[in-house]
């Protein structure tokens, strides 16, 4: 389930989406791309186990293509856990 919060036109899902059984049964994704949240909101959508996107605009003065998949400690315990995609 994919939410957008804050894009250059000020429109907002009301509510971000959070994974549903610790990720065994679906993935909540928060597209936080241009960086208008508060540290208050990140983790709150980590508490929640959302994957968090993140781009480093020219705001931040950050080199282009920079962007970051923020995971929560819960979902990446599950990534670790897995064994390697075969050939």
């Amino acid at each position: 389930v994919h939410g957008v919060f804050g894009g250059k036109t000020g429109l907002r899902d009301a509510d971000m989406p959070g994974s549903r059984d610790g990720g065994d049964s679906g993935l909540g994704v928060v597209d936080a791309c241009q960086g208008r949240f508060t540290l208050k909101e990140l983790q709150s959508w980590l508490n929640q186990n959302s994957l968090v996107l993140f781009t480093s605009s020219k705001f931040y003065q950050a080199p282009p293509f920079c962007a970051a998949v923020l995971i929560p400690p819960t979902i990446a315990d599950k990534l670790k856990s897995l064994a390697p995609p075969g050939p």
